[in-house]
């Protein structure tokens, strides 16, 4: 009966083992996943929304522009940079987004909530899923152009925010 149970405690012990790899091996693989995802929103050419429209030919891209809170408020957790890109009928504007703060966030998204013009009108949000403490990825406002002449000097504002959320673990 000794040696049975002493098996059998040997056994426990090598599954308790096993178990704990393969947690192990699947958190590598969810974080390198995420890791993937990341690189992959953060090029213009491999949203599946933007394929998905059907924007067409790029015709413009702006400089990037650091942004910051307009609110003021130093618990902003982000560093956002815009920037424009210019289709026939659209116009996507990319915030490439770095999470500052200690915690992951998710459902990251740049809202354009507002034109000053109805010439523009929003067609898609693209969030981010995930965006980890540290890490950087590109949320997508993707705004449909309305079919009309337009004064090449004409100035539109647009009025947008950030939205989120805080992982919880």
């Amino acid at each position: 009966l000794i040696p049975a149970f002493r098996s059998a405690e040997s056994r426990v012990r090598q599954l308790t083992v096993a178990a704990n790899l393969v947690r192990q091996r699947y958190a590598e693989l969810q974080k390198k996943a995420t890791e993937a995802s990341i690189r992959s929103q953060s090029n213009l050419n491999k949203v599946e929304a933007i394929k998905r429209l059907g924007v067409g030919a790029l015709l413009k891209s702006s400089t990037a522009e650091k942004v910051s809170d307009v609110g003021g408020s130093a618990d902003f957790p982000f560093g956002v940079t815009l920037n424009k890109h210019l289709f026939s009928r659209y116009v996507v504007i990319q915030a490439t987004v770095t999470n500052l703060g200690s915690v992951t966030a998710t459902n990251v998204g740049f809202v354009v909530t507002e034109t000053s013009d109805d010439l523009l009108s929003p067609a898609e949000h693209v969030k981010i899923k995930e965006l980890p403490s540290g890490s950087s990825s590109s949320s997508y406002s993707i705004l449909r152009r309305v079919d009309r002449v337009v004064d090449p000097g004409l100035s539109i504002v647009l009025m947008a925010e950030m939205r989120y959320s805080v992982a919880t673990e």
